[in-house]
């Protein structure tokens, strides 16, 4: 079984870190410091895949192929911008990190495609500059 779908908007990772901190006077502190549109994308990524969703949630090995597609910079030349919307590839190596994406998008999957993300034995994730931004979602059972 395949299931691929297309998701719309600004992908976030999970967290971003944490920061250690003590107030004054207090014990030693450390809190996660998330995205601000972290809750925003798994939502949205939650929506798009139950429109999608298999009968039940899979309970078997999946492979998972994720492509982000990250907004475009200000800075880029209308060349490059336009190269970009007729499709080439231009590797986005900033922040959001590949895995933090990766770990934010198949927690939003998780209880709809498949029952746990510890089903997923084999994930190839991608993240490039694009117009629009989004992500292409691709499960697949072993077979």
């Amino acid at each position: 079984m395949k299931i691929e779908f297309w998701v719309q908007g600004i992908p976030q990772g999970s967290r971003i870190g944490a920061r250690a901190f003590q107030p004054k006077g207090q014990e030693h502190h450390q809190a996660m410091i998330y995205p601000a549109g972290g809750k925003d994308w798994k939502k949205v990524v939650r929506e798009e895949a139950k429109k999608h969703k298999p009968e039940f949630p899979l309970a078997e090995p999946v492979r998972l192929a994720l492509r982000f597609s990250l907004p475009l910079l200000k800075s880029f030349s209308k060349r490059k911008v336009e190269a970009i919307r007729n499709g080439d590839l231009y590797a986005h190596t900033s922040v959001p990190d590949v895995k933090n994406l990766q770990a934010s998008t198949e927690d939003a999957l998780k209880g709809i495609i498949f029952r746990d993300d510890s089903y997923v034995f084999s994930a190839l994730t991608e993240k490039y500059y694009g117009d629009p931004p989004g992500c292409l979602i691709t499960v697949e059972t072993a077979e």
